[in-house]
């Protein structure tokens, strides 16, 4: 990875002297524009990549292929291969290819892993994967319910249940009503959450922005989401910048996005709740439940892409089900996001007007 650092510098400052100013910290900047988290997954994948190009040609007798610049030949052998051998399902290609792109991006090449040949053999890729892999089903991932969530919440407030237990409840309900990324939930810590008079706040750190923006998002209200949360704070205290999460109030370190969803099959387990054949609940199910619980009772898609941090609505659409119906847990963890009834606000606009017409008359006499 050190090397894609210094090539990519080189690539795109190469022509620079060393000395020139500012020359330094653009290279720093070009390599804080990815996430530590988007390195090290680009990082495990690519070196697939060069398995592929180096020990597999090996093995199978042929000369080592270069990884760099990749050909589209081999690129489309790279991803026969990966069905051969039957580890990467179809769905989860994407990572690979990205990796291998952005590291042609960077050194200033085309992105080789785009194209008419790699969508036909993607999309072959998916019609000829089995219905079981290595003995597992081939499943979708699929919203929470809301009911699902409701349940998790109950599960959290019972007087009956662990510290361990708790915080992976109570996690979970987090990341569903506030329409969380797994990633930004596990790396909330105590400053960046807010109990006022009129609400809960969350201050939520999304890789689709940058650090230097503020992304705050207020639920409304004293409700059991509030109050929820708002225990956990007081029976597993810590410091202001100790991650929420950590039970020993732990401020470094950090949580695996992973955890959300094995806190869910934790609790899952203890409820006996469990998708239907051939659906799974994963990291981006929080997400995409809450807003299509929300959308169930005809909260808008401004209000849910503004409520879950969702910069197009074009970007929500993947997320949503239409399907599902409306619920008395959908209205429970999102009555919030719907506008007050037009008949409450015009019997305050009466009340105004009226008030408006006294002081004129006041004025007048």
């Amino acid at each position: 990875m050190e090397t894609w650092h210094s090539d990519f510098a080189d690539a795109q400052l190469g022509e620079l002297s060393d000395d020139f100013p500012g020359k330094r910290m653009a290279a720093q900047l070009l390599i804080a524009g990815r996430r530590p988290s988007t390195w090290r997954s680009y990082s495990s994948k690519l070196q697939r990549w060069f398995d592929f190009c180096t020990r597999v040609q090996q093995e199978q007798g042929q000369p080592p292929i270069p990884p760099f610049p990749a050909r589209p030949a081999h690129l489309l052998a790279y991803l026969g291969y990966l069905r051969q051998e039957g580890q990467v399902a179809a769905g989860s290609l994407q990572p690979y290819l990205s990796a291998i792109n952005s590291w042609h991006a960077d050194l200033g090449l085309a992105k080789p892993a785009i194209g008419h040949s790699i969508t036909r053999l993607r999309r072959g890729y998916g019609e000829m994967q089995p219905d079981f892999e290595d003995g597992e089903p081939v499943v979708g991932r699929r919203p929470i319910p809301a009911d699902t969530m409701l349940s998790i919440l109950k599960l959290a407030r019972a007087s009956s249940t662990s510290l361990s237990l708790r915080r992976a409840a109570t996690a979970n309900v987090i990341c569903f009503a506030f329409m969380l990324r797994a990633d930004s939930c596990v790396r909330l810590r105590r400053k960046h959450v807010s109990f006022t008079e009129k609400g809960l706040v969350l201050q939520i750190l999304t890789k689709t922005r940058g650090r230097d923006v503020s992304t705050t998002v207020h639920r409304p209200g004293q409700d059991e989401v509030f109050w929820l949360l708002w225990e956990w704070t007081q029976i597993n205290p810590g410091t202001p910048d100790s991650l929420l999460w950590a039970l020993d109030g732990a401020s470094d370190g950090e949580f695996s996005s992973t955890c959300i969803v094995q806190w869910l099959r934790v609790c899952c387990d203890v409820l006996g709740l469990h998708p239907p054949v051939g659906e799974k609940w994963g990291g981006h199910s929080h997400r995409s439940g809450g807003a299509t619980a929300a959308l169930s009772i005809d909260v808008s898609l401004p209000a849910i892409a503004r409520f879950g941090i969702w910069d197009l609505i074009a970007s929500l659409q993947p997320y949503l089900d239409p399907a599902v119906g409306p619920s008395a847990a959908a209205l429970f963890f999102f009555e919030h996001l719907l506008k007050p009834s037009l008949e409450e606000a015009r019997a305050q606009l009466l009340v105004l007007q009226a008030q408006l017409q006294a002081q004129h008359a006041d004025f007048s006499v």
